[in-house]
């Protein structure tokens, strides 16, 4: 690339040595003389440098120096102007030829794995068999849900979603090796794991490569990678991006500010062996205690042996990761999720200090199962024309019980091994019947009591946790005893999910909600799937898109409207909140968002979407 430019009785030519730089070999032709010497435009005294050397060379050429190093001024405003104007035409082909280029289709075999009825389930088996994991079934299913929530977009306000994990438990229970495990099946682009950091790391890889972290499930080794981390992990998870204002030296060796961006959105799971970690950034995540059980070291030791079995050495694995990666890749091509009705009743109603950041986490659940069960689900066409999967009560069912069964520690920061320790100090504590009411009782009995997964060397370990919460007491000799007027109520309420709305319930409400309309087309198994581009074409699709009487409500021109096609945006005529769609018979008012079936399969155009 060379750029010529010619002022002052100087031509000049410029060729960069790097692509769009302003430092590179210059060329200054005179009517008589010509000069060329590597410059940096952008730096005054390279300038400078560069007149004064022709000056030195040919004095007869010049009668005043400073005419040359005006030009040069000159020449870097247009060089600079020009390598903007470049790099900008440069980027927007990248952007056409990307958007252009095909999407690699899947086999229909593949595909069959994301068409389903029970993809998070088929997943996690799949990995657990890859794996040879041992149980723990509830707690893969949240690690997966908490991976593929990255790939929700956010939400038109700007808010991310998310669910984040800080997955808590005993050195060498497994954490890292269910983490594993369901990252193997993950496309690649869509994992980010790591052993350490520095503070600022992040900054300067998406620096270097501002597409890494977006839609990324980030995976530390252990809590100890992201301690230097907190700060740049805080703005990511809640804004889905972080900046850091720093100072560098500039092209000419002086110092100049500079913006470091990361664009998310991420997702994190942070295995550990603590019971905290950054309070703040604790309740921005899941807290999930991996319990241990009877006989687990039996059960992963045996699971092991069966990797060293020859038949296990013979299996394919790698075909089934590639077709789970594939399959899993094809369903990036819709990222928004929505409710199928507009319930004001649909909240959290506990009274828990970072309930709504908690709600946040719960939601991303339901909304990244029902994204996973698309090609199950109705794809509807929203106001502005973007395509989105609508969420059905099985969905907030799956959330439910996934979070119940593994996540219920999130609610009051009390694992299942911190309430049997309790209860047995408790039980103890009330059938004493000695005198003597502030002796406390020693670890080993408190372990006995407390069952065979409970030893004396984890209450150790966990004594300073419950001491901090307020539950106990440590006496001189190292015994513990509960604080006068604890009782069992303090560390087990909300287990029962209260406040949460119950399954049951959503199901019948969002049926009454939802209005009865005819049935949109099915997205059966023979169909292409979401995000291939082929699907667009699909003749069915393109001709409810394209009508000229639809296509000019689409893009807000005004049209012929008959009496059965209401234009998007207007009120029905009796007044009701109904927002009119694209149907051809009139609709009745209520609180529904779909012009679909019940059947929660199909794809249509939606009226109205009020932003979450």
């Amino acid at each position: 690339m060379k750029l010529t430019f010619d002022t002052l009785g100087f031509d000049f030519e410029f060729e960069p040595g790097k692509a769009y730089s302003p430092r590179g070999e210059l060329t200054a032709t005179t009517k008589d003389q010509s000069f060329g010497q590597s410059i940096d435009l952008k730096a005054a005294k390279s300038r400078n440098e560069f007149a004064d050397e022709f000056a030195l060379l040919y004095p007869d050429e010049l009668e005043d120096v400073l005419e040359l190093k005006r030009a040069l001024g000159e020449l870097y405003l247009h060089v600079k102007d020009e390598l903007a104007i470049a790099k900008l035409k440069a980027e927007e082909a990248d952007e056409e030829e990307s958007e252009e280029a095909p999407v690699e289709e899947a086999s229909d075999d593949v595909l069959e794995l994301v068409r389903s009825e029970t993809v998070l389930n088929d997943y996690v088996e799949a990995m657990a068999e890859v794996h040879e994991v041992a149980g723990d079934r509830h707690y893969m299913k949240l690690i997966t849900l908490g991976a593929l929530s990255a790939q929700l977009a956010p939400l038109p306000t700007g808010t991310v979603l998310g669910a984040n994990v800080i997955l808590t438990a005993d050195s060498g229970r497994g954490k890292n090796f269910l983490c594993d495990a369901v990252a193997s099946g993950l496309p690649a682009g869509w994992v980010y794991a790591f052993e350490s950091a520095s503070p600022k790391a992040f900054y300067y890889k998406a620096s270097a490569d501002p597409e890494c972290f977006k839609h990324t499930w980030a995976y530390p080794n252990e809590a100890e990678a992201t301690d230097m981390l907190v700060e740049t992990l805080r703005p990511l998870l809640s804004s889905g991006h972080a900046r850091h204002d720093t100072v560098d030296s500039g092209d000419d060796g002086a110092n100049e500010a500079r913006s470091l961006t990361i664009e998310g959105p991420i997702t994190c799971v942070i295995p550990t062996v603590r019971n905290k970690l950054d309070g703040q950034l604790q309740t921005r995540m899941l807290v999930v205690d991996v319990a241990d059980y009877e006989g687990r070291v039996q059960e992963h030791t045996a699971a092991f042996s069966k990797t060293l079995w020859a038949s296990h050495a013979v299996d394919d694995q790698a075909s089934m990761i590639d077709n789970w990666r594939s399959a899993l890749g094809t369903l990036a091509g819709v990222r928004r999720v929505v409710l199928p009705v507009e319930d004001e009743d649909f909240k959290l109603t506990a009274n828990i200090p970072h309930g709504a950041r908690l709600w946040r986490n719960f939601c991303s659940l339901m909304l990244t199962n029902a994204w996973l069960q698309q090609h199950r689900r109705t794809v509807t066409t929203l106001e502005n024309g973007e395509r989105a999967v609508v969420v059905s009560a099985d969905d907030y069912r799956v959330a439910y019980e996934v979070f119940k069964d593994a996540a219920t520690r999130s609610l009051d920061n009390i694992g299942e091994k911190h309430v049997k320790i309790l209860n047995a100090l408790y039980e103890l504590q009330t059938n004493d019947s000695r005198r003597v009411r502030d002796k406390g009782f020693s670890l080993r009995k408190i372990a006995d009591k407390a069952g065979a997964s409970i030893n004396h060397e984890l209450i150790r370990t966990q004594k300073g946790f419950l001491m901090n919460l307020g539950f106990v007491i440590e006496d001189d000799r190292g015994s513990l005893r509960l604080i006068e007027g604890v009782e069992p109520s303090a560390w087990g309420a909300g287990k029962s999910l209260n406040g949460f709305p119950d399954p049951d319930e959503i199901t019948k409400r969002w049926a009454a909600l939802k209005t009865p309309d005819k049935p949109d087309r099915e997205m059966g198994s023979a169909q292409k799937p979401i995000g291939i581009e082929d699907s667009l074409s699909d003749d069915r699709l393109t001709t409810r898109l394209t009508k000229p009487e639809l296509s000019g409500e689409l893009s807000g021109e005004k049209t012929g409207v008959t009496p059965k096609e209401k234009p998007i945006g207007k009120p029905s005529k009796n007044g009701g909140g109904q927002v009119s769609g694209l149907s051809e018979e009139n609709e009745p008012p209520g609180k529904s968002l779909l012009s679909a079936s019940e059947s929660g399969k199909g794809e249509t155009e939606l009226g109205s979407y009020r932003n979450l």
